[in-house]
């Protein structure tokens, strides 16, 4: 129900410690030329590892699919799939589960 799609200009791409899950990373994204949203990606070894291509830089135009939320009062995303240009980078499936879990259940 929470699954919505934006765009906009990447302003920030940062790293943070989340406890119980490790290095995190994290895009903020200027929307529309008004609203700044932060984007929650997923573990930074998985984002930045070596079977990725996609480095993120300031200035980057991007689209993000994911479920947006609130939490204390802040909104923020939870992305799924982030488009730039003809890449996407696939984070999580259509029911929350992270790319980065080696083992899929099939259907």
């Amino acid at each position: 129900k929470t699954i919505k799609t934006i765009s906009g200009q990447v302003i920030k791409v940062d790293q943070f410690f989340e406890p119980g899950f490790g290095v995190e990373m994290r895009l903020t994204v200027f929307i529309d030329k008004k609203e700044i949203l932060p984007v929650y990606l997923g573990p930074a070894f998985y984002i930045v590892g070596p079977g990725q291509a996609k480095h993120f830089k300031l200035d980057d135009k991007v689209t993000v699919s994911g479920s947006q939320v609130t939490l204390r009062g802040e909104p923020f995303m939870i992305a799924t799939t982030v488009k730039r240009g003809n890449e996407v980078l696939r984070l999580r499936d259509k029911d929350g589960n992270p790319e980065w879990i080696g083992w899929k259940k099939t259907e």
